[in-house]
């Protein structure tokens, strides 16, 4: 049986980016917006298996934003 779990220690360059966007309908009630998204820039070379997915991925949420 094969693991799905293994032990990856290379190092890939990679990037990160995101931004946070609020806008205020009163002093203490607000709409916000959150997108975010991380990736490598090559491929990764754990032992034999040279064909490993890239890593990363993106996130975005909206919600309401209180200020106490």
């Amino acid at each position: 049986m094969r693991s799905s779990v293994t032990d990856v220690t290379d190092r890939l360059p990679g990037y990160s980016f995101g931004f946070d966007f609020t806008v205020r309908l009163t002093d203490r009630i607000g709409l916000g917006i959150l997108a975010r998204t991380t990736g490598s820039l090559g491929p990764s070379r754990h032992g034999q298996d040279r064909a490993l997915p890239v890593a990363g991925g993106s996130h975005v949420g909206i919600g309401a934003r209180i200020r106490f």
